[in-house]
């Protein structure tokens, strides 16, 4: 019996200490990058709660007869979302360069992830398990933060900047976008940390790269990717009205057969020089460009997909490297 015990131990004692190890390892990265990852949540935590406790005057205001008599939202809580739709917006740069740059790098300074590797532990699981904690609070902050602005803004996207969602910045700070940004400059910042290993050069790095570019690039890209709609109507005449979340991107000038020109393609020092310009080319109708709010969502899944991918891109390309060079 006491033969037979002492055996069931020997084979039962190793299933605990390797969940107890994993645990560890999840503990260890925590604790490493804690501060700043309880700032995050309770930053989370504060705008959430401040976004739910505005959505009710929002939606108490789109109810009532008020809103007909002004024609549009209120001026306190227009000015409310604009206030937060930087602080979402801009939030995926910060991360980058607060969190995801020091994460390796500061590792590395310290020596913490040789340590690390010489206790029983592979040098791929210690470099995933610091990744992955980090990661997994930022996906998850961003994604409280941006379901928190767009229940506030979504009620009033028809009269929010008299619907032009667009040019207002809530297109990079509701929905995906906020999140797959956060989690590309995050991993990006990463890789950078674990290329030059000095967290500093790593942050500025960051900062000027995929973090300040980053949103930059966003911009081109998203008119990049946009098909607008064309509308043609008469030289000279008013511009047709637009529905509410129809936002003008561009304008021309237009043959009868519909091909345009540059807006400024006849504008001479004079009126008959216009006229004869305009006569040669055969421009007889004004064009303009516009995007509907219906664009909206598949513009910001397209974006965060090539968002994601890049972020795949760096997060490997960071597993390869600590693996090819030595801690």
């Amino acid at each position: 019996m006491n033969a037979a015990t002492a055996t069931t131990k020997k084979i039962e004692t190793p299933a605990p200490r390797a969940f107890l190890s994993l645990r560890g390892m999840s503990w260890v990265a925590w604790r490493g990058n804690r501060t700043a990852l309880l700032l995050l949540i309770a930053f989370t935590a504060g705008v959430t709660a401040y976004c739910v406790y505005h959505r009710f005057g929002v939606v108490e205001f789109l109810n009532s007869p008020r809103l007909a008599e002004l024609g549009g939202l209120r001026h306190a809580d227009e000015e409310t979302i604009s206030k937060l739709i930087p602080v979402v917006q801009f939030l995926p740069a910060a991360l980058g360069v607060f969190i995801g740059a020091p994460l390796l790098a500061s590792e590395y300074e310290n020596r913490t992830l040789r340590l690390t590797s010489t206790q029983s532990v592979g040098r791929l699981r210690v470099v995933m398990t610091s990744v992955a904690v980090p990661l997994v609070v930022v996906v998850l902050c961003t994604s409280v933060l941006s379901a928190a602005l767009t229940s506030l803004w979504h009620p009033a996207r028809g009269v929010y900047n008299r619907g032009n969602w667009w040019d207002s910045g809530i297109f990079f700070a509701t929905g995906p976008l906020p999140v797959a940004f956060s989690v590309f400059t995050v991993s990006a910042g990463i890789l950078a940390g674990a290329v030059l290993r000095r967290s500093v050069a790593a942050m500025a790095i960051t900062f000027v790269g995929p973090a300040g570019t980053g949103v930059v690039a966003l911009e081109r890209l998203r008119t990049w990717l946009a098909e607008p709609h064309r509308l043609l109507y008469p030289a000279g005449a008013d511009s047709p009205e637009l529905k509410p979340g129809e936002v003008q991107i561009d304008n021309w000038v237009a043959t009868a057969d519909g091909q345009v020109h540059g807006w400024g393609t006849c504008v001479k020092f004079s009126e008959k020089k216009s006229e004869e310009c305009r006569a040669e080319l055969g421009i007889v109708n004004d064009a303009i460009d516009y995007v509907t709010l219906a664009q909206m969502p598949g513009l910001q899944w397209t974006i965060s997909g090539i968002l994601l991918v890049m972020a795949a891109v760096a997060i490997v390309s960071t597993v390869w490297w600590t693996h090819r060079r030595s801690l």
